[in-house]
Protein backbone atom coordinates (compact mmCIF):
# COMPACT_ATOMS: atom_id res chain seq x y z
CA UNK A 1 0.00 0.00 0.00
CA UNK A 2 1.38 3.40 -0.90
CA UNK A 3 1.57 6.27 1.55
CA UNK A 4 -0.54 8.49 -0.73
CA UNK A 5 -3.42 6.03 -0.82
CA UNK A 6 -3.38 5.63 2.94
CA UNK A 7 -3.32 9.41 3.49
CA UNK A 8 -6.32 9.89 1.21
CA UNK A 9 -8.18 7.01 2.87
CA UNK A 10 -7.67 8.58 6.29
CA UNK A 11 -8.84 11.99 5.11
CA UNK A 12 -11.99 10.50 3.57
CA UNK A 13 -13.03 9.03 6.89
CA UNK A 14 -11.85 12.03 8.94
CA UNK A 15 -14.74 14.19 7.83
CA UNK A 16 -14.95 17.99 7.66
CA UNK A 17 -12.88 18.60 10.79
CA UNK A 18 -9.82 16.89 9.34
CA UNK A 19 -6.84 15.29 11.04
CA UNK A 20 -3.51 16.47 12.43
CA UNK A 21 -0.35 15.65 10.51
CA UNK A 22 0.93 13.71 13.52
CA UNK A 23 -2.20 11.53 13.60
CA UNK A 24 -2.01 10.89 9.86
CA UNK A 25 1.68 10.00 10.06
CA UNK A 26 1.11 7.58 12.94
CA UNK A 27 -1.70 5.80 11.08
CA UNK A 28 0.33 5.58 7.86
CA UNK A 29 3.31 4.28 9.82
CA UNK A 30 1.19 1.59 11.50
CA UNK A 31 -0.36 0.56 8.18
CA UNK A 32 2.94 0.30 6.31
CA UNK A 33 5.39 -0.96 8.93
CA UNK A 34 5.93 -4.72 8.84
CA UNK A 35 8.30 -7.12 10.50
CA UNK A 36 10.12 -7.89 7.25
CA UNK A 37 10.00 -4.38 5.79
CA UNK A 38 10.47 -1.90 8.66
CA UNK A 39 10.19 1.83 8.00
CA UNK A 40 11.28 4.76 10.11
CA UNK A 41 8.57 6.87 11.76
CA UNK A 42 10.55 10.04 11.04
CA UNK A 43 10.69 9.13 7.36
CA UNK A 44 6.92 8.56 7.23
CA UNK A 45 6.21 11.76 9.17
CA UNK A 46 8.39 13.84 6.82
CA UNK A 47 6.73 12.29 3.78
CA UNK A 48 3.22 12.97 5.12
CA UNK A 49 4.09 16.55 6.08
CA UNK A 50 5.59 17.32 2.66
CA UNK A 51 2.77 15.55 0.80
CA UNK A 52 0.03 17.44 2.66
CA UNK A 53 1.80 20.78 2.32
CA UNK A 54 2.36 20.26 -1.40
CA UNK A 55 -1.19 19.10 -2.11
CA UNK A 56 -2.86 21.81 -0.04
CA UNK A 57 -0.99 24.61 -1.84
CA UNK A 58 -2.75 23.81 -5.12
CA UNK A 59 -6.31 25.17 -5.31
CA UNK A 60 -7.44 22.30 -7.58
CA UNK A 61 -6.17 19.57 -5.28
CA UNK A 62 -8.39 17.40 -3.11
CA UNK A 63 -6.59 18.40 0.12
CA UNK A 64 -6.88 21.71 2.00
CA UNK A 65 -5.95 23.23 5.34
CA UNK A 66 -8.66 23.01 8.00
CA UNK A 67 -9.55 25.89 10.31
CA UNK A 68 -7.24 24.61 13.05
CA UNK A 69 -3.51 24.98 12.47
CA UNK A 70 -1.81 21.71 11.52
CA UNK A 71 -5.04 20.01 10.46
CA UNK A 72 -5.82 18.89 6.91
CA UNK A 73 -9.03 17.69 5.31
CA UNK A 74 -10.54 16.98 1.93
CA UNK A 75 -11.71 20.00 -0.05
CA UNK A 76 -15.51 19.91 0.01
CA UNK A 77 -16.24 21.22 -3.48
CA UNK A 78 -13.43 19.51 -5.35
CA UNK A 79 -14.21 16.95 -8.03
CA UNK A 80 -11.10 14.98 -7.03
CA UNK A 81 -12.26 14.70 -3.42
CA UNK A 82 -15.71 13.53 -4.51
CA UNK A 83 -14.11 10.76 -6.54
CA UNK A 84 -11.95 9.74 -3.57
CA UNK A 85 -14.98 9.55 -1.30
CA UNK A 86 -16.82 7.36 -3.79
CA UNK A 87 -13.80 5.11 -4.29
CA UNK A 88 -13.11 4.50 -0.62
CA UNK A 89 -16.77 4.21 0.38
CA UNK A 90 -17.25 1.51 -2.27
CA UNK A 91 -14.21 -0.36 -0.97
CA UNK A 92 -15.65 -0.34 2.56
CA UNK A 93 -19.05 -1.62 1.39
CA UNK A 94 -17.44 -4.55 -0.48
Amino acid sequence: MSYDTEIYRLLVFAGPRGLRVKTIARAVFNASNTFFDPVSYDEVYDYCRRFLRRKSSNSHSAVEHAEVRGYYRLRRHSEASRQLVLKFKEDVED
